[in-house]
């Protein structure tokens, strides 16, 4: 804040408002980006510390060629048992490929990417404060662990030879020479989406679902309208079999027209809009069968468990109908349930309060039996009055207590 604030031509950081500053610290992933700030904050580094070459550090070499979009995760993400190895060797860092959000793997230690702390169990911006590689930036915890035990495996064996080959290309990318990066033609990449077109017949709508984006961009990076995000070209690269840097090489390059049989893998079928996932309809029926019978005493609702198995509720109630209903009507069930036994603790509690003022020898008005409800807003439930003009006549003349 002292040293580059100054220097950066931005006045808003230079306020004393502390809002201007936290913007700042959430704002760090694009450090490691491809835009427009990450080249102003490289060039303040290199003038200031007279060291060429920074740009590499971050994406900023394939800025002409991919998106930024959904490129940098937000928060931290670290390997515990790399941090620890680092540790004993003396050269604790993080590398640039944790902090790309298509990586959640360690593909040394086959293991899941940790995004919280173990200690605090805060997620962690890319800086901070008194920020140190290695340690938590909140709690101050070292974030290494020896490997003793095995790590929770949280995806398919797919998922895992997917993102193994992700790793893999991907920090092929990022070692590429700077010589190399200098000849990328984002021109490239619209000869790989034809070739894409090839497997599919000429088919747009079949290759869009196989990338899983819109015709619309099918036909735009056809265009060179718009350049891809990292994950639809490793998708194009894996239908391809061949490297992210060989689809926009300017040499010439034969990009193969089949589809991949072993590999990689094709990408599994996505969780959600960023990630693959394979789907799996048979464990998710029995996912679903076996909340149906969960929800006997305490069912969730339908957004909540397609919320819980990770998928859109379109999804569910158009491959599940039967049992996405059967469960919707479990809740309903329940809430109706849950509304009745409401009401008539509601009603009961009118009743108990209007005798307890009456016995205390003051008239039980409507007035002072509602003050003395544990919700006096429960007066208004539908029947609540009614119950208390009934124990009024129920009490007789000697209701009329002054």
């Amino acid at each position: 804040m002292n040293e580059l604030f100054p220097h950066f031509g931005r006045e808003y950081l230079l306020s004393k408002q502390d809002n201007n500053t936290s913007a700042f610290w959430k704002d760090t992933p694009t450090l490691n980006s491809l835009n427009a700030s990450t080249n102003d904050w490289v060039q303040l580094l290199e003038r200031l510390t007279l060291q060429q070459g920074l740009r590499f550090l971050t994406m900023l070499p394939w800025a002409d060629v991919l998106s930024p979009k959904y490129l940098i995760r937000k928060t931290r993400a670290w390997c515990p048992l790399c941090f620890y190895e680092w540790d004993e060797s003396g050269e604790v860092y993080e590398p640039l490929l944790w902090s790309l959000e298509i990586v959640t793997v360690c593909r040394n230690h086959k293991r899941d990417l940790e995004t919280k702390c173990p200690s605090c169990k805060r997620s962690l911006y890319l800086l901070a404060p008194n920020a140190r590689p290695g340690y938590c930036s909140c709690c101050k915890q070292w974030l290494g662990k020896m490997p003793s035990q095995k790590a929770e495996q949280l995806l398919t064996s797919d998922e895992y030879r997917w993102q193994y080959w992700v790793v893999d290309v991907v920090g092929e990318m990022l070692a590429v020479e700077f010589t190399m990066i200098a000849s990328l033609q984002r021109e490239r990449f619209a000869e790989a989406i034809k070739a894409c077109l090839d497997t599919t017949d000429g088919n747009v709508s079949a290759l869009s679902r196989k990338l899983r984006v819109s015709r619309r961009t099918i036909n735009d990076w056809r265009r060179c309208l718009q350049i891809p995000q990292l994950d639809s070209l490793l998708q194009v690269c894996s239908i391809l079999e061949i490297s992210p840097f060989h689809v926009f090489a300017s040499e010439a390059v034969n990009i193969l027209t089949r589809v991949t049989s072993s590999m990689s893998g094709s990408p599994p079928n996505r969780r959600s809009r960023r990630y693959p996932r394979l789907i799996d309809l048979g464990r998710i029926s029995s996912e679903l069968e076996a909340e149906l019978q969960k929800g006997v005493d305490k069912p969730s609702p339908m957004s909540i468990v397609a919320r819980r198995l990770g998928f859109d509720q379109s999804f569910l109630y158009k491959y599940f109908p039967e049992l996405c209903q059967a469960i919707s009507s479990c809740y309903r069930a329940y809430r109706r349930k849950m509304r009745e036994e409401r009401r008539r603790k509601i009603l009961e509690e009118v009743r108990e309060v209007t005798i307890k003022v009456h016995a205390s020898g003051v008239y039980p008005s409507q007035e002072r039996v509602r003050l003395l409800l544990g919700k006096p807003g429960s007066i208004r439930e539908p029947g609540a009055l009614a119950v208390w003009h009934e124990t009024l006549v129920a009490l007789g003349p000697e209701s009329g207590i002054l």
